[in-house]
């Protein structure tokens, strides 16, 4: 998430409070517990906390889409089938370190099977090395959108029925009235255009 929403939150903070610096941890790092203890103030990601201390609301839907370099043989097909994508060595990012994922189950269903040549820790390096090689790899659609053309790769949606993924802004319940947090929750979903995580027609609290 850091790649995709680094540029936005940066920007639309330093406009209007310079002196503020946004540290971004390691991803894969994220606990309920580094929001207790207060070494993280916000996690944004996929996926719930189930605990009544734990604020949550939905920053934006997003989708999954396959990228391969634009002048490859795979990145001149507007939409690839799945036989096709099977045809390319794939690279994966999987969320914590998991070996499968939605495409699996779509292929297997399908009769078919892709084959994982490498596996790195983020969809940076995924789309790095999809821009140097044969490659095949899934992304979120943001990312394809906001860095495809600088990286040389071109995006297409995959022909499978993939699960739409929430992105998720998560704080602590002692932070739901904290100015300077409630200021950062707001700059970042204006930034995105986003509902307001404290507006109540855009968010559902975890505690309520």
């Amino acid at each position: 998430m850091a790649a995709t929403l680094a540029t936005a939150a940066v920007e639309a903070t330093a406009a209007v409070a310079p002196g503020v610096v946004l540290r971004f941890v390691t991803e894969g790092s994220e606990s309920a517990e580094a929001l207790r203890d207060g070494s993280v103030d916000l996690d944004i990601g996929v996926g719930d906390v189930a605990a009544p201390d734990i604020r949550t609301a939905v920053l934006y839907r997003e989708r999954m889409v396959g990228i391969a370099r634009a002048d490859s043989a795979l990145g001149r097909h507007r939409r690839p089938t799945l036989r096709q994508l099977c045809g390319h060595p794939h690279v994966s990012a999987p969320r914590r370190g998991r070996a499968r994922g939605p495409l699996d189950d779509a292929l297997d269903a399908a009769g078919l099977q892709r084959h994982v040549a490498a596996v790195v820790p983020t969809f940076a390096v995924a789309a790095l090395l999809v821009s140097s090689s044969c490659y095949v790899g899934l992304v979120p659609r943001r990312f394809a959108e906001q860095y495809g053309r600088t990286l040389g790769i071109r995006w297409f949606p995959i022909s499978a029925a993939l699960p739409e993924l929430e992105v998720r802004l998560l704080w602590h319940a002692r932070l739901d009235a904290d100015p300077a947090q409630r200021w950062l929750r707001e700059t970042i979903c204006d930034a995105l255009g986003s509902p307001s995580a404290d507006n109540p027609g855009g968010s559902d609290r975890s505690a309520e």
